[in-house]
C-alpha cells in the first residue's frame, strides 16, 4: 500500500491570536466576577439597605431622646451630630472614593517584575519572584490617576481583582504545558538467565528508571549496578533506539497518519502510537560509535505493518468496543562487515510478540515459552492501561527488501486473504529439504512482493524486550499546583485519556484522584472501549476525563 503523500501547509497565525485579539478588544468591558459581586452586594444591600438604615435609625432615636429629655439644642446642632455619624459611612459607596481605593494601591504599590532566576543555570524551571527595590513616586502615581480617569491610561482589568474572583484553575492539555513535550521511560522489562548448567533459569527482569528533576528527558536506573549487570541485554535497546528511532521521525509520522486514517475508516478501531523519543536510554547505556560503526546506517530502508481488525456484530447494532490496531514499524539496515542485513522493529504486542520465536538474553538467544509469553504480556497489559508499552524485535536476514517496497505499508489483513486463496489452488509437490535450506541461507536477491516481505520480516524474530513509559509533570507544574491550593484556588485537569491514564497523571501533579474525583463527560453511547484480554492487549475507558484537587 502506497503512504498518503504529505501536504505542506503554511501556519499563517495559530488558533490562539483570535483569541487575544478578543481579549483586548474587550479589555474596557466591565466583566463581574465572584469578587465584585461580593463588593456589591457588600456597598448596596448591607452597607445601604442594612447598616446606613439601622445606624440612621439608632442615631436619630438618641438625638431624640437628648433633644426632648436631656438638653434642647438647635435644630442645627441636631442635623451636624447625624451628618457627623453618617457621612463618613457614605464615601465608599461614592464611585470617585472606590475607584481611587482600587487604584491607588496599584499605582503607588511595589512595581513587581516577572523574572527568570539566574542564579542556577542548570534549572530550566522559570520561577517567578518579586522585586521590591522599585517604587514610584507621589508624583507619578498622582499622574497616572488623571490619566487614568481622563482616558489616557490604557489598563486591562485590575490584576487583583481578576485572581482575587478566581475559584478554580483549569487546563485541557498536559503535552509540552503540565509535563515535559515527550514521555519518559518508567520501566524497562529485559530478560536474564539465573544460575548455570541445569539449573539456569531464564526470568524477565523490570528495571526501574527516574528521571533527573533539573533536566527534561536524561533518566538513570533506580540502581546504578543494574547497568552493569543487565549490559548485555540491554544492548539491544540502545542499537534499536539509533537504527530505529529518531533519525526516522519523519518516516514514522507519515506512517502514524497513515494508520490515523485506515483506523478511521475501519469501524470500531483507534490507532495507537506507543513509540516516542529513545534517545536518552542510548545516553544511559553508553552506545558509542565503536558499537555504530558495525552497521551501515546510511543504508537503512523502513516498511510499516499494520493488521486491521474486522468488527462483529451486526453493521446496526451500536457497538461500545473499539479495538486497536496493530502496528510495527520496521527498518532494514546493512551490517557494515557481512553481507547479512539487521532487523529493527518496533510496535505493539499483538502483532510483534507473534512473529517472535527466540528472547535476548545476555548476548544469547533463548526459546520463547508460553511462560515467558504469559508474563510478557502481563507486563504489556498492565503498563498499557496506564501509559504506553513498546515492544523492540531483531532479526537478522540475507537479503533486504526492494526500493519499491522500502516506504511502503503492508495490510497483513489483506495477505492473510491472499494465503486462503493460494492455499486452496495450490498444487501439492516434492521439495527437498536441501533446497529449503539454500533458499534460506543463500538468498541474495531483494524481496520484491509484499507476501514475500511478510513472510521474512515478521517471522522468526528475536523479542529484546518492552518499554514503559509515561509523561512526567513538571517540577515548576508541581509547586504550581500547591500554591494554588495554599489560596484556595482549585486546580481542575482535564484529559482525552481513559480513566486510569489521566490519574495516574494526576497523582504526579499531586492531585487527589480518588473514585470521587473523576468526572466522565463522554457521551452514553460511546462510554466504554474495551479490548478483549485473552485476545488483545488491553482495556481502557476512552472518555474524557478530568481530576481535580481536594482544595
Amino acid at each position: 500500500i502506497l503512504p498518503s503523500k504529505s501536504t505542506l501547509w503554511k501556519i499563517i497565525e495559530p488558533p490562539v491570536v483570535e483569541h487575544i485579539r478578543a481579549s483586548f478588544r474587550n479589555h474596557d468591558k466591565k466583566h463581574s466576577n465572584l469578587l465584585n459581586s461580593e463588593i456589591n452586594m457588600t456597598l448596596h444591600f448591607i452597607l445601604e439597605r442594612c447598616l446606613l438604615l439601622l445606624i440612621f435609625v439608632i442615631t436619630l432615636t438618641l438625638r431624640y431622646f437628648r433633644y426632648f429629655f436631656v438638653a434642647r439644642e438647635n435644630i442645627v446642632h441636631f442635623l451636624a451630630d447625624i451628618s457627623l455619624i453618617l457621612l463618613p459611612l457614605l464615601g465608599p459607596m461614592i464611585p470617585v472614593f472606590c475607584l481611587i481605593g482600587k487604584n491607588l494601591g496599584f499605582v503607588l504599590g511595589d512595581d513587581r517584575n516577572l523574572q527568570h532566576s539566574e542564579s542556577n543555570s542548570e534549572v530550566v524551571a522559570a520561577c517567578i519572584f518579586v522585586n521590591r527595590n522599585r517604587k514610584g513616586s507621589i508624583t507619578s502615581g498622582f499622574k497616572t490617576i488623571y490619566q487614568y480617569f481622563t482616558g489616557h491610561f490604557h489598563t486591562s482589568m485590575d490584576f487583583v481583582f481578576t485572581c482575587g474572583g478566581l475559584t478554580s484553575c483549569t487546563f485541557l492539555d498536559k503535552k509540552g504545558l503540565l509535563s515535559w513535550p515527550n514521555a519518559t521511560i518508567e520501566k524497562v522489562l529485559c530478560f536474564h538467565s539465573d544460575g548455570k548448567g541445569e539449573e539456569r533459569k531464564l526470568v524477565p527482569k523490570i528495571l526501574d528508571l527516574t528521571m533527573n528533576g533539573v533536566e527534561s528527558f536524561p533518566v538513570h536506573f533506580d540502581d546504578s549496578s543494574w547497568l552493569e549487570c543487565y549490559k548485555g541485554s540491554l544492548l539491544p535497546f540502545g542499537i534499536s533506539s539509533i537504527l530505529n528511532g529518531c533519525s526516522l521521525l519523519p518516516d514514522y509520522t507519515l506512517f502514524l497518519d497513515h494508520i490515523n486514517g485506515i483506523s478511521e475508516t475501519v469501524p470500531n478501531t483507534i490507532s495507537i502510537s506507543n513509540r516516542h523519543c529513545l534517545c536518552p536510554l542510548t545516553q544511559l547505556l553508553g552506545i558509542g560509535d565503536e558499537v555504530l560503526g558495525k552497521f551501515n546506517a546510511s543504508d537503512t530502508k523502513t516498511i510499516g505493518f499494520y493488521k486491521r481488525l474486522q468488527g462483529e456484530g451486526s453493521d446496526n447494532e451500536l457497538r461500545k468496543f473499539r479495538m486497536p490496531l496493530e502496528n510495527a514499524f520496521v527498518t532494514i539496515t546493512k551490517d557494515a562487515i557481512s553481507k547479512y542485513y539487521h532487523i529493527m522493529s518496533q510496535g505493539t504486542a499483538d502483532l510483534l510478540l507473534d512473529a517472535c520465536t527466540h528472547v535476548w538474553c545476555d548476548n544469547f538467544l533463548e526459546p520463547y515459552t508460553p511462560n515467558l509469553h504469559k508474563r510478557v504480556l502481563d507486563f504489556y497489559q498492565r503498563n498499557t492501561m496506564t501509559g504506553f508499552c513498546l515492544v523492540l524485535g531483531y532479526r537478522t536476514l540475507g537479503c533486504t527488501i526492494s526500493d519499491t517496497l522500502s516506504g511502503k505499508y503492508i495490510d497483513i489483513s489483506l495477505l492473510e486473504k491472499y494465503e486462503e486463496v493460494k492455499e486452496r489452488i495450490s498444487i501439492p509437490r516434492a521439495i527437498s529439504l536441501d533446497m529449503e535450506l539454500l533458499k534460506e541461507f543463500y538468498r541474495q536477491s531483494p524481496l520484491h512482493t509484499a507476501y514475500e516481505c511478510f513472510e521474512e520480516v515478521m517471522h522468526e524474530q528475536t523479542l529484546c524486550g518492552l518499554l514503559a513509559l509515561q509523561y512526567q509533570a513538571r517540577s515548576d507544574v508541581v509547586q504550581l499546583v500547591e500554591q494554588l491550593g495554599h489560596a484556595c484556588i482549585r486546580f481542575i485537569y482535564f484529559s482525552k485519556e481513559n480513566e486510569l491514564r489521566s490519574r495516574v497523571f494526576a497523582e504526579k501533579l499531586g492531585l487527589e484522584a480518588g473514585w470521587n474525583c473523576h468526572i466522565s463527560l463522554v457521551s452514553e453511547d460511546e462510554r466504554y472501549e474495551i479490548f478483549d484480554v485473552g485476545k488483545y492487549s488491553y482495556r481502557h475507558p476512552t472518555e474524557l476525563a478530568l481530576h481535580r484537587s481536594a482544595t
